[in-house]
Order: structure tokens, then C-alpha cells, then sequence
């Protein structure tokens, strides 16, 4: 089996799939369904995620912050592993993330998800990339974003494993 000879020399910072400055955007919305199915199979009895929730502070159903973190790190989880280092796919594992919650989320209102790569540094030990994201969500037209998020995740390339020559 002929490798490709990159795959075989240690990778460098360079090397990632992932640079300082590079943003990726998404816009979503939550339908009232999407708030009160995401409330029910995590548990989650707050009323303000239901469609009695028209009388609350907000007079609409808001989303949990859970489910605006949620998507945020599937979709970050997702486009890291279309990522590739030389033809090679990505695993990754989120190390760390915090979130803080600023404003409410809304039923069927745009949300513009972002994710911004601070930095990326090859860690020989982990054999993978420690990348830190800031993210956001925000809501159109608002002040400032209703989510912000912090992430350190780890990146590595999935390199083919050798096999054993076949018996002849």
C-alpha cells in the first residue's frame, strides 16, 4: 500500500484544516414545535418553553439556551469533520466549551450562528490541533448577540492504518 508521504511526517500548525481568522456562518431558526420537542426529550419542564408560555415576561415561547448551544456545537462538530488534511478526514473532540446567555431566542425568528478560529497550535503529545473558537448567535436586528460561546476542541487527522501485506 503506497501512503502518502505528508501523512507520515508530523503535522504542524500549518497544516490544519482550521487558521487563525477563519469564520464559518449558518443561519437557522427554531419553529414553536422545534422549542417544546427539544424541551420534551431533554427534560426540560420550564414553561417558557411551551405553548402556554404566550403569558410570560417574553409573551412568546423562547428557545432553551441548551438547544441554541446544541446547535451551535453540532453544526461546528459537523463542518469540522468535512474537514481534511491532505485527503485524510478529521475526528474532533470538544475539550471545553462555555456558554453565556444574553438575550432570549424566539420561535421562527432568524438566528445567525458563527464561529471564528482564535487560534490552532499542533500538540505533538495529543497528536491533534487544540483550536480555540469564539461563537455566537444572534438575533436579527438585537444589540448584541443572544449566545456567546467560548470552545477548545481538539482536531486530528484520522491517518489509514498500515496493513499486514497479504498471504500469498
Amino acid at each position: 500500500m503506497n501512503e502518502d508521504p505528508s501523512l507520515l511526517r508530523t503535522p504542524t500548525d500549518a497544516d490544519c484544516p482550521l487558521s487563525p481568522g477563519d469564520t464559518l456562518r449558518k443561519t437557522v431558526s427554531f419553529s414553536r414545535w422545534d422549542i417544546e420537542t427539544f424541551a420534551r426529550l431533554t427534560g426540560d419542564a420550564n414553561p417558557l418553553h411551551r405553548r402556554e408560555a404566550d403569558a410570560n415576561r417574553f409573551g412568546q415561547v423562547i428557545a432553551s439556551g441548551q438547544q441554541t448551544a446544541a446547535m451551535l456545537m453540532g453544526w461546528l462538530a459537523t463542518e469540522c469533520g468535512f474537514r481534511r488534511v491532505n485527503g485524510a478526514p478529521c475526528e474532533l473532540l470538544f475539550l471545553n466549551t462555555n456558554f453565556s446567555y444574553k438575550e432570549p431566542v424566539f420561535a421562527d425568528q432568524e438566528l445567525a450562528l458563527s464561529w471564528r478560529v482564535a487560534s490552532a497550535e499542533w500538540k505533538t503529545g495529543l497528536k491533534a490541533w487544540l483550536v480555540q473558537l469564539d461563537g455566537h448567535a444572534e438575533r436579527e436586528g438585537a444589540a448584541q448577540p443572544a449566545v456567546v460561546a467560548r470552545s477548545t476542541l481538539s482536531l486530528r487527522p484520522i491517518l489509514a492504518a498500515k496493513r499486514a501485506p497479504a498471504a500469498a
